[in-house]
């Protein structure tokens, strides 16, 4: 499987990815045109099976507009969604009690911006293995879709719901 990433932050350019920029150095009204720029140069030289545009924040986060903006911008297909799920308020916000909206109304907003959810890929640095467990088992019922540790789990189990996405979408 041939894959390209789009990465999007100063960690991306440092490790020196062919295609990206620095959204923290892009002025907003740039942003959906620069993604735009980067996934056709991108495709049109290197004409990959799939091309990962790395994320940035999320959906509803107060920081910025990233997350929707580039599931819409960048013609997202597919989308795998990360969450902590030990984490209640967005980092910095706390004494505001600012929470993060639940991975059910986040799946459903990727919907409405046109993108397909394909697995939940989980955060488990502060979880114990039993809390894992069993948020994995609930998401995993609740939502119909893979739920992954990916610091636990074989890595190997997230390329089974992308092939299984890719081959619906021929």
């Amino acid at each position: 499987l041939k894959t390209e990433m789009i990465y999007t932050g100063q960690t991306g350019w440092l490790q020196g990815g062919d295609y990206g920029f620095i959204l923290d150095a892009t002025l907003n009204d740039f942003v959906s045109g620069e993604l735009e720029h980067q996934i056709l140069t991108c495709a049109k030289k290197e004409e990959p099976d799939l091309i990962i545009i790395e994320g940035q924040s999320g959906l509803r986060s107060p920081y910025g507009p990233c997350g929707a903006e580039f599931i819409v911008s960048g013609g997202a297909k597919g989308v795998i969604l990360q969450i902590d799920p030990s984490r209640q308020y967005f980092d910095g916000l706390e004494k505001f009690k600012l929470k993060i909206g639940s991975v059910k109304d986040e799946v459903a907003i990727i919907r409405l911006l046109g993108a397909e959810v394909i697995a939940v890929s989980i955060n488990s640095s502060n979880l114990s293995d039993t809390e894992l467990e069993i948020i994995k088992v609930r998401l995993s019922k609740e939502l119909g879709i893979p739920v992954i540790a990916l610091f636990k789990d074989d890595e190997k189990m997230i390329l089974k719901p992308i092939f299984h996405f890719l081959e619906k979408q021929k």
